[in-house]
């Protein structure tokens, strides 16, 4: 009877003890997780807005990229700039402009048709599918550089831009009206559109709009249709709309079915909550035994990771990284116009270190030249060891005075420090070389930008070291059989 009765309290215990863990795991982790979602919801759509605005811009980009590159044909320039002179007629022109055009549409996917006009608006020729006259008079006939998108027609698949267009001194000798399918809108829309949340884009305040038919419900689009009728806003219904910055006609609205966006979650609970409730036991053990092994294969491959990116000695980062680091930094560089400088030093007399000292000792004094550099240089600035006692800093957002202020900043340091080695304490000097993009017209090669950094080492060094130098960016042709870098020119007789 008394084993029964403990067997009955250990029943007790076990079942109390697993009621109290369900329990805990709804009170502290269920309904807090629930309503930290309700509360992002917001943020949510607000993300999906911005990413969404990027995509449609990143198309209307391109498509802008190729209105200017028809408007930048020089030889349908300079025979409608001779027109305009009055040296040329208008079967002439048309003769000669018309079947260029014709191989510029076919030369692009997006682009339908273009019409040219002249100063005064008044069609010249077009190309490609028949342009509607309606638009003849929309384009603007005063001096403007930009590319201004006039109108969208959801319905027939099309967007209309006006491009100026003008001759080699900057004169503004006519105007393209360019036609682009607007499939890749289409097609923007249908992805960042799932089930409970549409996505719909609108033109002006003629609802000329783009929403996916296919993947939401009647209701959904009874509700954008109220919304831009300006009717109260649906209830169960959330939406959140922007202007796209470079285009403000265009607005991005997201509609969020407030129920069929939560349904996932409530169907789970329930099924949760009796799941836990019998098997919590087994499945923390299954969890643990499951997870061991991924979270060890994990860290593992994260440990890999970062030492194939590091070099072993220093910790830097190693020249085949530094390689990837300097490509998408002179990319930014590129694309934002922003300046990026480069420092490349290098440690004066350090053979002497080795053949005095041994080499283990010379490897002390690279990781403590590591060391000091990182203390020196900020957070995002980039270090990486360039090869034997050569280090290369990566400077972005950058100019030529702050680079020049931060190798002197690292000249200095290395000049008054001491480096430990065993049985004595070393004094050392450090020769740099600095580079910027800071006032170039044009992007640069990443090749050029090593030359040139290295040419301005080798010039500290070849003016008696422990100095820095300002290096000059001279574009260099490859060679057949690839680059060759000054220091693989120069040999060794620098150090």
């Amino acid at each position: 009877m008394q084993h029964r009765q403990n067997i009955h309290n250990i029943y007790v215990i076990v079942g109390l003890a697993v009621t109290l863990l369900v329990a805990s795991f709804y009170l502290l982790g269920m309904r807090p997780l629930i309503k930290h979602l309700e509360q992002i919801h917001d943020e949510r759509i607000t993300f999906q807005l911005t990413e969404s605005s990027a995509l449609i811009h990143s198309i209307f980009d391109d498509q802008r990229n190729i209105a200017r590159q028809v408007a930048s044909r020089s030889a349908i320039r300079a025979r409608q700039a001779a027109y305009l002179r009055g040296e040329i007629d208008h079967e002439a022109l048309v003769a000669f402009c018309r079947p260029k055009l014709a191989d510029a549409i076919d030369a692009h996917e997006d682009l339908v048709s273009v019409a040219r006009y002249a100063p005064d608006g008044s069609r010249l020729y077009s190309a490609g599918a028949e342009v509607p006259a309606a638009y003849d008079q929309k384009c603007p006939t005063a001096s403007d550089d930009r590319i201004e998108l006039l109108a969208a027609d959801a319905g027939r698949h099309r967007l209309y831009y006006c491009s100026p267009l003008h001759d080699t001194t900057g004169r503004r000798i006519g105007t393209d009206l360019l036609v682009m399918h607007d499939q890749r809108l289409h097609e923007a829309v249908d992805r960042q559109t799932r089930p409970g949340v549409g996505l719909a884009l609108v033109f002006g305040e003629a609802h000329s709009s783009y929403w996916s038919t296919q993947k939401v419900s009647p209701r959904m689009t009874a509700a954008l249709m109220q919304h831009l009728d300006g009717a109260p806003p649906v209830d169960g219904f959330t939406i959140r709309q922007q202007r796209l910055e470079r285009d403000p006609d265009w607005r991005i609205l997201l509609i969020v079915d407030d129920a069929e966006h939560a349904r996932p979650i409530e169907r789970r609970i329930l099924p949760l909550l009796v799941a836990i409730l019998a098997t919590t036991t087994a499945i923390y053990l299954l969890t643990v035994i499951t997870l061991r092994p991924i979270i060890a294969a994990l860290l593992e491959q994260k440990a890999l990771l970062a030492r194939s990116r590091c070099d072993g000695l220093t910790g830097a980062y190693n020249h085949a990284y530094m390689q990837e680091l300097l490509d998408a930094e002179l990319a930014r560089t590129t694309r934002y116009g922003r300046p990026l400088s480069l420092i490349l030093l290098d440690i004066d007399h350090f053979k002497q270190v080795n053949d005095r000292h041994g080499h283990q000792a010379g490897d002390r004094v690279l990781r403590t030249l590591t060391l000091r550099c990182r203390q020196t240089i900020r957070q995002t600035d980039q270090l990486a060891r360039y090869g034997g006692e050569e280090f290369l800093v990566i400077l972005p957002e950058t100019g030529r005075a702050q680079a020049m202020t931060l190798a002197e900043r690292l000249r200095q340091g290395v000049a008054r420090d001491e480096f430990q080695v065993p049985g004595e304490r070393l004094r050392l000097t450090i020769s740099l070389g600095v580079i910027s993009t800071e006032g170039l017209p044009r992007p640069v090669d990443k090749y050029d930008l090593i030359e040139a950094v290295d040419r301005a080492l080798y010039r500290s060094k070849r003016e008696g070291r422990d100095r820095v130098s300002y290096g000059a960016i001279v574009p260099a042709v490859p060679p057949a059989s690839g680059r060759k870098s000054a220091a693989a020119s120069r040999g060794e007789e620098g150090k």
